[in-house]
């Protein structure tokens, strides 16, 4: 009921101020069409003033539900943009991945192809293992001649 009052106050009070200057206008004999007058003012006057606030009401709910739809459809373009962006660079990564299973396949096969007479792995092939690692993985850096002096000929390496 105060919510009801609270929104219907001002146009109630209007309803009032014409209920009471009928009831002027009728039943009071001298002054009574001039307080029916004043009361038919204020009630215009309440009337157009209850008119404004509602007006202003709706036009404010109106800016801002565009506002919210405006920052609605920002976000959805931005998503939209970060979804392609991700969809490139899953793309990107899928064909890299698949270069690097054509790398390491094709050597594979070479490796098969050898005799096998222990770790017969080349200069070539450690490079070759490099190049499929990629340059994001830092090489091994030798050994220094006296770090492996210092361990014996007999140590393990």
């Amino acid at each position: 009921m105060p919510a009801l009052l609270a929104q219907w106050g001002l146009a109630a009070a209007a309803a009032l101020c014409l209920a009471g200057a009928v009831a002027a206008w009728l039943y009071v004999p001298l002054v009574g069409r001039t307080a029916a007058a004043g009361l038919v003012a204020l009630a215009a006057a309440l009337g157009a003033y209850d008119l404004g606030y509602r007006a202003r009401g709706q036009h404010d709910r109106t800016a801002a539900l565009t506002s919210q739809l405006a920052e609605l459809q920002r976000q959805a373009s931005e998503t939209q943009r970060i979804a392609a962006a991700a969809a490139e660079r899953e793309q990107m990564l899928f064909d890299a991945v698949g270069q690097q299973q054509e790398k390491i396949d094709a050597y594979e096969l070479e490796l098969a192809r050898r005799p096998s007479a222990g770790c017969a792995l080349t200069d070539d092939d450690l490079r070759r293992l490099r190049d499929i690692a990629g340059p994001d993985e830092p090489p091994i850096p030798p050994r220094r001649p006296r770090d492996i002096r210092a361990a014996g000929p007999g140590a393990k390496h």
